[in-house]
């Protein structure tokens, strides 16, 4: 190979005597990148599971509402079991 690209290219990764800053920074963004993508795909997951809404944590806060039956002509409200 031509030895002015390799000392072109050694002077690129070398960075002016910066490349721990700016390859490690580079680094760095990319594993953020990497724990946020698994983070958001283990959190689909979790949504599509058949059985997610029987977690509490993930299932909507329970209404209590009383049946209402028609006893001639008022409404009388009976607990729910």
């Amino acid at each position: 190979m031509n030895t002015d690209l390799l000392d072109a290219l050694a002077a690129f990764v070398a960075m002016g005597g910066y490349a721990g800053y700016v390859w490690g920074s580079l680094a760095m963004c990319a594993l953020a990148f990497a724990i946020e993508l698994a983070w958001l795909r283990r959190l689909q997951r979790d949504a599509l599971r058949p059985d997610a809404m029987a977690e509490p944590h993930l299932a909507s806060p329970r209404v209590h509402r009383p049946v209402v039956t028609r006893a001639g002509a008022m409404a009388m409200p009976e607990p729910r079991p």
